[in-house]
């Protein structure tokens, strides 16, 4: 084995021949027309570490941005669920929780809202204390017909 790598365009005798084979044991191979006598040179440097910060942002998801929603316009609709006492918001792209119990009278929590959900991309992103307070003001109004009440506590 040789000790320095060769240099471009060294010319060997008649009969040699140099194939570059890249590995990390040798980076050439040097051998007769039968390859029965051959030398093999010592490997070049190793390639540059990739930098994984560049290949994870360039892999990043774009962030999801939660634009504030104007109530009332885009097909909201609230559904009961009664096993789990709980008012479902659901506008489009997203959803919103809300503790309701009926055991003594009915009431909501606003304490409970506290996030907007993504269904698409089952992510949670938090509300702002305005628009949570819109927010929960709206369900309420839209909760009404569900329970069959006016008599709604929130607390």
């Amino acid at each position: 084995m040789l000790t320095l790598p060769l240099q471009a365009g060294e010319a060997f005798p008649d009969g040699v021949s140099r194939y570059a084979r890249k590995s990390s044991i040798y980076t050439d191979e040097i051998t007769t027309e039968p390859r029965h006598y051959w030398l093999l040179t010592p490997p070049g440097p190793p390639p540059e570490e990739p930098d994984m910060d560049a290949i994870r942002r360039a892999h990043a998801p774009p962030p999801f941005v939660v634009e504030p929603l104007v109530l009332g316009t885009q097909g909201e609709r609230v559904k009961l669920d009664i096993r789990g006492e709980t008012i479902e918001y659901h506008a489009i792209g997203r959803q919103a929780y809300v503790s309701w119990t009926y055991t003594d009278g009915h009431r909501l929590y606003r304490s409970s809202l506290t996030e907007w959900f993504d269904p698409e991309g089952r992510r949670w992103f938090p509300l702002s204390q305005d628009e949570g307070d819109r927010l929960f003001q709206r369900i309420a109004r839209l909760a009404r017909p569900l329970v069959d009440s006016d008599f709604i506590l929130c607390d």
